[in-house]
């Protein structure tokens, strides 16, 4: 299967996506929270989130930034 515009796949999606999830996890948490993929910022961000009130995709976003940060310092692709 070839990637296309017409026919992205789901790591396309996924990171296409992680712009997107960056910008809502900085607008719902203190200005003070860098979030910088780093290990360093998964400690910051989850001490952070108990301030943030039920927002729809937050968990998502939170998991998404996870991940990503996961992958970045595990040198994954």
């Amino acid at each position: 299967m070839t990637t296309s515009e017409n026919n992205p796949t789901n790591l396309d999606e996924w990171l296409d996506s992680i712009g997107v999830i960056h910008v809502l996890l900085k607008d719902l948490l203190p200005d003070d929270v860098e979030l910088d993929y780093s290990a360093e910022s998964l400690p910051v961000l989850e001490a952070a989130s108990f301030s943030v009130d039920e927002v729809d995709l937050f968990d998502d976003a939170v998991a998404a930034y996870v991940g990503q940060t996961l992958r970045r310092v595990a040198c994954g692709r």
